[in-house]
């Protein structure tokens, strides 16, 4: 988010297993409130006092009980979890309330059976597959859901209402998947490149990316391949919270950091198969 406001960068949000969604989410409050993380964690915050509605709506949908839905609000106000997700950072700290929001609109609809609830559905799952796009088996769990619903409808003789349920379907699903395409489209040139060009990349990131996350040090810093990345990272804008990466070894901001400073993706690729072939011969 802060390279989109800051830097005009829209490549730092390419990675295949995050969408779009959190950095958008988070861009306009940067931009009004600059690199200050408070009005984030208001903003989390607020997600989370909306968890405990939302928590408290979908036991008053399943019991029809005050108490049971009192009860549930309280174990969500409760959990350790809210207090945590809504004082860090992160893609993640947001994907429970929209999870939420999900199942309440998803048992709202197979509870009225309104067909705008359909559509209200699907956007909930868009937005929590633009988070993490794992998510996206929320769409899968809707249409189980309504699929067994319209099997019961046709044991009734209800062909009229089952046909109208499922042209709905159809175009609600297709306002999903058509910027689903869209973004995977956009991703798949960067994405392809490093992972297809870069063969080296993934031996990288398992020797050394991997293995600098232990905490124990796999590069072989005395290596010329190494001190290339050094070089490049220093010379390179950081792109966490505006200042300089932190450490060496991810090697997506390698990757970023040699080629922002003039280096070719073969350059790029002999360099990260260089600097693991010497960092496992100094400590195999």
């Amino acid at each position: 988010a802060i390279s989109i406001t800051k830097y005009r960068d829209w490549g730092s949000i390419l990675a295949a297993f995050r969408g779009p969604g959190w950095a958008l989410m988070f861009s306009p409050i940067l931009a009004v409130f600059g690199e200050n993380p408070w009005p984030i964690k208001i903003f989390l915050h607020l997600l989370g006092i909306g968890q405990v509605l939302l928590a408290f709506g979908v036991g008053k949908i399943i019991t029809q009980k005050n108490w049971v839905a009192f009860i549930c609000g309280l174990l969500v106000l409760l959990s350790p979890d809210i207090t945590a997700s809504s004082n860090i950072i992160l893609s993640e700290s947001v994907v429970p309330f929209f999870v939420f929001l999900f199942v309440f609109t998803a048992l709202k609809y197979l509870q009225t059976g309104r067909i705008y609830m359909i559509y209200f559905c699907f956007l909930v799952v868009l937005a929590t597959w633009s988070l993490r796009t794992e998510n996206l088996v929320l769409g899968f769990v809707f249409l189980t859901a309504t699929g067994i619903q319209l099997g019961l409808k046709k044991l009734s003789n209800r062909e009229i209402e089952i046909k109208r349920t499922a042209l709905h379907l159809i175009i609600a699903l297709s306002m999903v998947i058509l910027p689903m395409v869209y973004w995977y489209s956009f991703l798949e040139k960067p994405m392809s490149k490093l992972v297809s060009t870069f063969r080296a990349a993934v031996v990288y990131s398992g020797w050394v990316q991997f293995g600098e996350r232990t905490g124990m040090s796999f590069l072989d810093h005395s290596s010329p391949a190494v001190q290339v990345i050094k070089d490049a990272h220093e010379q390179s804008i950081g792109f966490y919270l505006g200042k300089p990466q932190p450490n060496i070894g991810e090697t997506w901001n390698d990757y970023r950091n040699m080629i922002s400073i003039g280096m070719t993706d073969d350059e790029v690729a002999d360099i990260f198969y260089q600097a693991t072939i010497d960092s496992i011969r100094a400590d195999p």
